[in-house]
């Protein structure tokens, strides 16, 4: 999983010769985690202070796995942004 607050969109190949064709990093790496996979799913969670100066940040995130059905490729997820406010 990584997260950032700049947008990308760097060809995953240019990382790795492991990367599936047409598989891109929306999202720059500014924190990378690495979580394991159960069940066929990754379950994540990030805190978020509670402070007001957080109204308006924007985050971008993506996940880039290994596929277990061909261990020697990587694919990647679409991307995800948030807006962070009140309601």
């Amino acid at each position: 999983m990584e997260s950032a607050v700049e947008p990308s969109a760097t060809p995953l190949s240019a990382f790795t010769p492991l990367a599936l064709s047409g598989c891109d990093l929306l999202a720059t790496p500014d924190s990378v985690q690495f979580l394991a996979m159960a069940g066929g799913a990754v379950e994540w969670n990030q805190t978020i202070p509670n402070s007001s100066s957080w109204t308006g940040a924007v985050l971008h995130q993506q996940l880039a796995q290994f596929d277990p059905a061909a261990p020697s490729s990587l694919s990647s997820s679409n991307a995800l942004t948030l807006v962070l406010g009140t309601f």
